[in-house]
C-alpha cells in the first residue's frame, strides 16, 4: 500500500469519478483505476463499486478505510512539511574545538609524525581559557 494509492483513492471517493479524480490529481484516468485496483488487491478488499451511469460508489470496506486514509495523508503531508522547513533553517550544534586539540588526535594516531607539524601545536595558538600560554 502507497500513499500515492491511498491519495488516489481518496480523491476517487471524495469526487466521485475516476475521470475527475485524474483530472484532479493530473495524471490519467488508467493511472487512477490501476493504482485503486492494486490497492484493493493488496487489501483483499473491493474499495469501490464502479458503475458508468452513478460513478463510484463507497463499499463498506471503503467507508471504514476513508477516514483512516485520510488521516494518514494529512500526517504524511504535515511531516514532509516539517522536514522542509528543517532543511531551510539549519539548527543545532556545531562542534568547535580549540585549534591544539585536533593536532593532538593527529600526533596520537601519527605519533611519527610529530615533528613535520611543529606550526600547528597548541602552544602556538593559545585558546582562551585553554591553560596554554
Amino acid at each position: 500500500m502507497s500513499l500515492r494509492q491511498l491519495d488516489y483513492f481518496v480523491i476517487a471517493a471524495e469526487i466521485g469519478t475516476m475521470t475527475g479524480a485524474a483530472q484532479r490529481l493530473h495524471v490519467s484516468q488508467s493511472a487512477v483505476s490501476l493504482g485503486i485496483a492494486e490497492l484493493e488487491r493488496q487489501l483483499g478488499v473491493q474499495l469501490l463499486l464502479r458503475c458508468k451511469a452513478k460513478g463510484l460508489t463507497l463499499t463498506e470496506a471503503g467507508r471504514l478505510l476513508l477516514p483512516g486514509a485520510r488521516a494518514l495523508l494529512a500526517r504524511a503531508e504535515k511531516l514532509q512539511t516539517g522536514m522542509r522547513e528543517i532543511g531551510r533553517t539549519p539548527a543545532g550544534r556545531l562542534p568547535t574545538h580549540p585549534p591544539g586539540r585536533r593536532v593532538r588526535r593527529v600526533h596520537r594516531v601519527l605519533p611519527g609524525r610529530r615533528g613535520a607539524l611543529p606550526a600547528a601545536g597548541p602552544s602556538r595558538y593559545p585558546w582562551p581559557g585553554h591553560g596554554r600560554g
